[in-house]
């Protein structure tokens, strides 16, 4: 018949269409149910267990190096008291400081016009003021030689004992030592004398 339609032919759906039942929750593809993509709740929500010995060898680390960091502070720092007297305006090593080597130094700063002498486990030492060493003969820049004992420089007010070969102590033994100094007023002479003592640990 002129002017008629030629019969429409049916083409197969492509490969690539995609068909199905959202109903289900699967989809086709190609002829194939594909199930969806999803994460499983019931996995997500567990819990990784925790390996016990893994936690307690990290606390113990962690117990370790805080135990380590606060031994150096307090060799180095100590448990300074507030309540020197007012004479005494520090003392080195610090009160109840640990760690402290065998040759180091005591120190005493007193007051601006306070002098003193120092006692170390009970033993009086000497003690040789720099204004009073001999230097007529001593060139310009030339190191002066001190005897062994307790230097006061009467310019800073410090009390200064270096243990070493010669001297009462030449070094600290391991434990406790008791440091005591003796202060006065200049112009009041040791007639007037107070004490302060403190202890160190030696190592």
């Amino acid at each position: 018949m002129v002017g008629s339609r030629p019969p429409l032919r049916a083409s197969a759906a492509p490969e690539h269409a995609t068909s199905g039942d959202p109903r289900d929750g699967c989809t086709r593809r190609g002829g194939r149910s594909v199930a969806p993509s999803r994460h499983d709740d019931r996995v997500d929500g567990r819990r990784r267990r925790i390996d016990r010995n893994l936690l307690l060898a990290s606390l113990a680390i962690a117990v370790g190096i805080v135990l380590i960091v606060y031994a150096l502070a307090r060799a180095e720092t100590g448990s300074p008291e507030e309540d020197y007297p007012s004479a005494v305006e520090d003392v080195s090593p610090v009160p109840n400081a640990v760690q402290v080597l065998g040759q180091t130094q005591l120190i005493v700063d007193l007051a601006e016009g306070y002098e003193g002498r120092m006692e170390i486990d009970g033993v009086a030492l000497d003690t040789i003021r720099l204004d009073e060493l001999p230097t007529a003969n001593v060139e310009l820049g030339a190191q002066i030689d001190v005897p062994p004992g307790v230097v006061f420089e009467p310019g800073n007010g410090t009390l200064t004992f270096t243990p070493g070969e010669g001297s009462p102590i030449e070094r600290f033994a391991e434990g406790r030592h008791t440091a005591t100094v003796i202060f006065w007023r200049s112009d009041a002479g040791p007639g007037s004398a107070r004490s302060y003592t403190w202890s160190f640990q030696a190592i």
